[in-house]
């Protein structure tokens, strides 16, 4: 027969496993004041630790070991109560317990390690690391795949890139956790290069190295490896048997640009999910393909029969945005209350956005009022900058393009020169081709009187061989989006003519009212009359004529502009506005006028 002790312990580890603590406490304290107690030993207690439904129990718990003297002798007990506070957030009183345990084995460590990272303490879980292997503790699989993530773009890369070579035995887990880390960190070259070499250490990858592996590659711009990436899952059926693998193959296609691929694989998927087709709609986006973005969603809709989900709402909603369709973009407002999902912090992001960029200043600020929370995402349109860099540097991971895009489109509101260089620097780096970016660092540096800035910049564009995209201007009306392009299209509108007579009835009526044209906006030497025609023909004064002709009396017109409206149009606007007795909101890619 078990000693009662032993038995004891076995139910409290059965009831615990069975999440039944409101059992295993109770037979805990009839252990200690039943007729014949019995004093529990280091096994008593770690199973009620894991099983505690919160902090105070785990507390009182703490306390009973105490008074009983069990955790000096016991690193089980010490690791497992460490675990329990920090389940519940309460770092400080798991780091006393750890602090005072007067031995420390690697899973001890590991329970630490691994919570720090759950509670996003990255800084103190990095600097944990470093104290372990002060004290000549290598870890194992487990303390890589728990600290690699925060700290692959650290300091301590090298120490953990030595921590792993130094391992005896090093398995598919451990291989896949510090790739997925390098990948995750940023460090894609070295990614690949780990991949090579544990083909070469005679460990055969899994379906989870090639999906870090595509976000290496698609992030090295490397599309022959992609190729080679998406073979190697084809021929395993990786991309059939696993959902996320093959949404893995339409990322990293739509990363590389190879948008038509992409397509491609997730029409050829046996079966597809509701990321699948936000995948493929962010690849659009990524691509500047807003129509695209807009009927692929739609298309999810009517015949995948997918409700949109929180990354569907944010891949779609700056669709509308960039084409200026606002009644469409409501439309997904309407819907997003319908699924509860405008209360997300990301959604309503989205939605203020929106409805700012397109001049309903009134409904993005009533939005900010509603939103539940405000996200650190928002520093730098508040003017935080210091704040916002702060956030930055201190991301566990590297922030990508969008990240240091939003500090600098920030920089350019507050006029901070400086902290715009740091931010341009970095996306020159990370998306060298995007001319916009070029575009609104030579906007700043004009702006503040530093024209050696402005040709630097301007330098730099033509030694890549950059061009700006072509500037035009969208309308939305009855839910149909037309776009117009500045002077001559080789596809004019259906409405051409209508378009043109109606620019000249307004052209007159400005002229008669004080306008004259301000033809210091048009960088072309031709003759004075040729300059009027193409001021009168720029792609916002065409959307306006279209609104005119094709919506009711005093109806309000929102135009969209994909790039800064000049201040001729902006001038014009006023004089057309009160000609037609119409608001008239023009949106460009810098502000609302």
């Amino acid at each position: 027969m078990a000693p009662p002790l032993l038995l004891a312990n076995s139910l409290i580890s059965a009831f615990s496993r069975a999440a039944l603590p409101r059992l295993a406490v109770p037979l805990l304290r009839r252990l200690l004041a039943g007729a014949h107690p019995l004093r529990p030993d280091g096994f008593t207690f770690p199973p009620l630790f894991r099983a505690a439904p919160g902090p105070a129990t785990a507390a009182q718990l703490h306390a009973c070991a105490l008074r009983l003297g069990l955790f000096h002798p016991s690193v089980f007990a010490s690791g497992s109560l460490v675990h329990a506070y920090l389940r519940f957030g309460r770092v400080a009183e798991a780091y006393r317990v750890f602090d005072e345990m007067p031995q420390r084995d690697v899973p001890a460590w590991n329970a630490m390690l691994s919570g720090l990272c759950r509670n996003a303490r990255a800084g103190d879980a990095v600097a944990l690391f470093g104290k372990m292997l002060g004290e000549g503790l290598a870890g194992d699989a487990v303390t890589l795949s728990s600290v690699l993530p925060m700290c692959a773009d650290r300091a301590l890369a090298l120490q953990a890139r030595w921590v792993f070579d130094a391992m005896a035995l090093r398995d598919l887990v451990t291989w896949n956790s510090i790739i997925s880390a390098y990948e995750q960190g940023g460090k894609v070259a070295d990614a690949v290069e780990l991949f090579h070499g544990m083909k070469e250490s005679g460990v055969n990858p899994d379906v989870l190295t090639l999906v870090s592996l595509a976000s290496a590659v698609a992030q090295c711009g490397d599309g022959r490896g992609a190729k080679s990436v998406h073979c190697y899952v084809t021929r395993r059926g990786w991309d059939a048997g696993y959902i996320f693998a093959g949404n893995a193959m339409v990322d990293m296609y739509a990363k590389l640009s190879e948008i038509e691929a992409a397509q491609r694989v997730l029409e050829n998927l046996p079966a597809r999910d509701v990321v699948s087709w936000n995948t493929l709609i962010t690849g659009y986006m990524q691509n500047g393909l807003f129509n695209e973005a807009i009927k692929t969603y739609n298309h999810m809709q009517k015949h995948e029969g997918l409700k949109p989900v929180q990354g569907t709402f944010v891949s779609v909603l700056p669709a509308y945005l960039n084409l200026g369709a606002l009644q469409q973009g409501m439309r997904m407002h309407a819907l997003s209350i319908k699924t509860g999902l405008n209360l997300d912090v990301y959604v309503s992001t989205c939605l203020i956005d929106l409805y700012a960029k397109c001049g309903k200043l009134a409904e993005a600020m009533l939005l900010f009022e509603l939103m539940p929370r405000r996200s650190t995402d928002m520093f730098g349109r508040a003017g935080q900058l210091d704040e916002a860099l702060e956030f930055i540097q201190g991301m566990p991971i590297k922030p990508d393009s969008a990240v240091w895009g939003a500090l600098l489109g920030a920089c350019r509101i507050h006029g901070n020169v400086g902290m715009g260089k740091l931010a341009s620097q970095n996306l020159y780096e990370l998306d060298p081709e995007n001319v916009g970016y070029y575009v609104l660092m030579s906007n700043m540096y004009a702006k503040m009187g530093k024209w050696d800035g402005v040709d630097t910049v301007r330098s730099l564009v033509r030694r890549q061989n950059l061009q700006k995209t072509p500037g035009w201007s969208s309308m939305e009306v009855k839910g149909s989006v037309s776009v117009f392009y500045s002077g001559t299209q080789a596809e004019p509108h259906p409405q051409h003519e209508e378009i043109q007579r109606e620019l000249q009835d307004l052209l007159a009526k400005m002229k008669s009212l004080g306008y004259v044209p301000d033809y210091s906006f048009v960088l072309q030497d031709v003759e004075q009359d040729e300059k009027e025609q193409i001021l009168n023909n720029h792609s916002e004064r065409l959307a306006i004529a279209f609104g005119i002709i094709n919506t009711p009396p005093r109806t309000p017109l929102h135009i969209y502009k994909n790039s800064r409206i000049c201040g001729d149009c902006h001038n014009a606007t006023k004089y057309i506005s009160k000609i037609t007795d119409r608001e008239i909101i023009v949106r460009d890619s810098n502000r609302t006028v």
